[in-house]
């Protein structure tokens, strides 16, 4: 059954106020005066909860997401994480019953005071595969927020605030980034790249690698800059992979790379090692991009790539 913007909040907490063993919401935005009031509606006795929220920089800057968030969680001993390639919008009740569609967790977003947006949305009940895949996205994508992490956190965002730059265009210090970003040890070929940055910029939606990094990377029609591309690119899946093998090796020459990434990808039957080395060429092309990150060193045969030192 679709459920509309009012209809949906009325079943979720109907749901919610019935529980009895465990909460987990992950929206991408998440206000705190809205989990306030979904927290208002909680089962007495129902101690397990855990909120996971996408925490982009920008999202913190611009305030569809609020930092206050984490201490509520903290000082009630609820779980709370980040998943910067967060998305979806799910509350799942005993692991049992799972709302899912467009509502954040937000005033707007689910309608609390009468007012909200036109949200979609419907209940479900769970599956032994549908829990095998939300478990698995809480232990491999999902950092949980410590005290530390969020006072670095919380210092950068306050500081950003005093810059004058679109929010849209802030990204995190490398320092941050590393601690939000799960090691990635293996890749399907979707998660590769299949452009390079600058035919992205170009926005040629008719070539079809344009569009698959398009939608890889999450990118908004009206927001094509140079800073979002790369903001998106450093959340990425292969980002995080190739960061993990050169801080392994220090540096990798294009033929080590492409060993390491021919081993690392799951596709069976395995690529050809000629299209390794032309994904090779595009992740080369995407370090050049983002020379703040990666340093390229040029040789008469080969090139290698290796992570700047901050």
């Amino acid at each position: 059954m679709i459920l509309l913007s009012g209809e949906f909040t009325k079943e979720l907490i109907s749901a919610i106020r019935v529980a009895e063993r465990e909460y987990l919401i992950a929206c991408a935005f998440i206000k705190l005066g809205a989990l306030e009031t979904l927290a208002d509606n909680f089962a007495g006795g129902v101690d397990k909860v855990t909120i996971i929220a996408r925490w982009q920089k920008r999202d913190l800057i611009a305030g569809v997401s609020d930092l206050e968030v984490f201490e509520y969680c903290r000082d009630r001993g609820w779980r709370f994480g980040v998943d910067r390639n967060l998305h979806g919008k799910l509350y799942l009740i005993d692991q049992e019953t799972a709302f899912l569609g467009s509502a954040n967790l937000t005033r707007s977003g689910l309608s609390i005071g009468g007012i909200g947006n036109s949200e979609f949305g419907t209940r479900m009940d769970m599956g032994e595969i549908d829990k095998q895949k939300i478990n698995k996205f809480v232990s491999d994508d999902v950092t949980w927020v410590t005290n530390d992490l969020f006072l670095l956190i919380s210092s950068e965002v306050c500081a950003a605030k005093d810059i004058s730059m679109p929010a849209m265009e802030h990204s995190w210090s490398l320092e941050i980034a590393s601690k939000l970003t799960k090691a990635a040890n293996y890749l399907w070929i979707d998660e590769l790249f299949f452009s390079s940055p600058t035919g992205l910029l170009r926005l040629n939606l008719s070539d079809g690698a344009v569009l698959h990094d398009f939608d890889l990377l999450g990118l908004d029609f009206d927001d094509i800059t140079e800073g979002s591309v790369t903001s998106a690119f450093r959340r990425s899946k292969m980002y995080s992979w190739l960061s993990g093998r050169l801080s392994k090796h220090g540096s990798m020459n294009f033929g080590l790379l492409s060993h390491e990434l021919h081993n690392a990808i799951l596709n069976d039957p395995a690529p050809y090692r000629k299209d390794i080395k032309d994904f090779v060429r595009i992740i080369f092309e995407w370090c050049e991009y983002d020379s703040d990150t990666f340093a390229i060193t040029n040789y008469s045969r080969t090139k290698s790539i290796a992570l700047k030192v901050t």
